[in-house]
């Protein structure tokens, strides 16, 4: 389980005894870890054969970086399923593939009402 800084440390106390918990985050000043470490240990551990669990705090497409960590997955040919914990609004497009931001194009969501 690769957790990020965000995760309530009591989920963590629910990875089965067997499992390796490495921490993934950025919000710890001490131990922060880049986006691109991130990403080589996915691909790291999904290519030793491990099933590999990144549990993240708040909705993962939603200014979580879900978006670029997919992307580097299904580039690499490796199978994913994003498991959301989140309202539809954010729920219905994860499950659809689709980010509602990624860090490099946008920098908020609005829902602007047109009469």
């Amino acid at each position: 389980m690769i957790y990020d800084g965000l995760v309530n440390p009591e989920l963590l106390r629910l990875a089965p005894a067997a499992a390796e918990v490495i921490y993934g985050g950025k919000h710890d000043r001490t131990r922060s870890v880049s986006q691109e470490e991130i990403n080589a240990l996915l691909l790291a551990k999904a290519r030793e054969g491990k099933r590999v669990v990144r549990l993240k705090g708040g909705d993962p497409y939603v200014f979580g970086r879900g978006g670029e960590e997919a992307e580097v997955l299904a580039d690499a040919g490796i199978r994913f399923e994003v498991v959301p914990g989140v309202s539809s609004f954010h729920a219905v497009p994860v499950y659809a593939g689709i980010p509602l931001t990624i860090a490099s194009n946008n920098s908020m969501v609005t829902n602007r009402h047109r009469p």
